[in-house]
């Protein structure tokens, strides 16, 4: 009988990246669910913070920040399109998590083709041309609890660049992984479409 190792931190990472997917949805009815995720939000990212990678020590360092801005901001209309951006890019955190939990292929694609789309494509695009995430970030920051309007702009503008480019770097090295194992079953494929024809 083969014993099985749970990995803690891979089951907790899957809780949080669902619970960002399935709850965000709601935060239409309700915004108050943006505050509660954010909450959760700085908890998580400080308990996954021991023993890390340092891009993911940069990453959860952002999240902390960007979490702080909206727990402690006075304003609670917040876009749900902006607070979307943040919900849409935990759908492959999701996807990822299950792989390494379960190992099935199919999961690994469905991550990569998730990745690439909602935080390489449309979080960059959102970055880049999207200008309505400053007036958000304005009201946001407006008479802050916890910073000053000028810091608190700094950091969420910071943040979301950090993260962007985070996505970036991960996206291109999902691709290299991709053309990589094309090129490894590249002949397979090659013969059987040659033996088809």
């Amino acid at each position: 009988m083969q014993a099985y190792i749970i990995d803690y931190r891979c089951v907790i990472n899957t809780v949080f990246s669902l619970s960002w997917s399935f709850f965000g949805n709601f935060v239409k009815q309700n915004p108050k669910i943006f505050y509660n995720l954010s909450k959760c939000s700085i908890v998580y990212f400080i308990f996954d913070l021991h023993d890390n990678d340092i891009q993911y020590i940069f990453h959860h360092l952002s999240a902390i920040l960007l979490s702080s801005i909206v727990i402690w901001s006075q304003n609670t209309d917040i876009n749900y399109v902006f607070f979307m951006k943040f919900v849409e890019i935990e759908y492959s955190t999701f996807l990822l998590n299950l792989y390494y939990l379960t190992k099935y292929p199919l999961i690994k694609y469905l991550f990569a083709s998730t990745f690439l789309y909602y935080r390489t494509y449309r979080f960059t695009n959102w970055l880049l041309i999207d200008k309505t995430k400053y007036f958000e970030f304005n009201l946001i920051c407006s008479n802050h609890k916890l910073y000053s309007h000028t810091s608190c702009i700094l950091i969420a503008s910071s943040g979301i660049i950090l993260i962007g480019l985070l996505n970036l770097m991960w996206g291109y090295m999902i691709c290299q992984k991709l053309y990589n194992e094309f090129n490894k079953f590249h002949p397979v494929i090659l013969r059987k479409i040659d033996l088809l024809i």
